[in-house]
């Protein structure tokens, strides 16, 4: 199954003299099980593609089918509404709140929710339980190292159950599309 499907993006930023070209017909497709490492120099657009692949952004021109929903034809209530229930997301400064504890820093998208989902427990207990987090669980950010920082991080992209994940660094974008075993799923 096709999960995402990046066709003819181009992304231009600026006015008439001043224009940029971030993005120049760009296409390409990611199928389900796939995990793809985009990787550039800096300037070559990476980040540009996450943000129109997140929704965080709009292509000038082209379609980006996820989930075999055009992201780019939808409203912003819309794509409010997909971002919090299809995509997931691992920031690269991991964006933990320093107040919650990791269970609560796992379980904050699910509390953003319309109404919280009958298994919402057991998704914490399961998520912690594949990436190693059941002994912090009762801990801070500051009390934890970046590694164990990023696990939660990603504990947290996972826990919503999304089609899609998306995580930027240094090195580049990487998109997974979620497995199949975690979470229930």
């Amino acid at each position: 199954m096709r999960i995402v499907d990046v066709s003819h993006v181009t992304k231009m930023y600026g006015h008439r003299q001043n224009r940029v070209q971030a993005l120049n017909d760009l296409s390409f497709k990611i199928d389900e099980g796939e995990f793809v490492g985009i990787m550039g120099p800096s300037g070559a657009g990476k980040s540009t593609l996450l943000n129109i692949m997140a929704t965080i952004d709009q292509p000038t021109s082209g379609k980006v089918v996820v989930g075999g929903q055009d992201v780019t034809a939808m409203s912003d209530a819309e794509l409010a509404n997909f971002r919090r229930e299809e995509l997931g997301f691992i920031f690269q400064d991991f964006n933990l709140l320093d107040n919650l504890t990791v269970k609560e820093n796992i379980a904050l998208p699910l509390t953003l929710t319309p109404k919280l989902p009958a298994d919402f427990d057991q998704r914490i207990v399961q998520v912690s339980e594949i990436l190693g987090l059941n002994e912090l669980l009762n801990r801070y950010p500051s009390e934890l190292s970046i590694g164990q920082r990023q696990r939660v991080a990603s504990a947290r992209a996972m826990i919503t159950k999304p089609k899609l994940i998306l995580r930027m660094n240094p090195q580049g974008v990487w998109i997974r599309q979620r497995q199949r075993n975690c979470c229930g799923t």
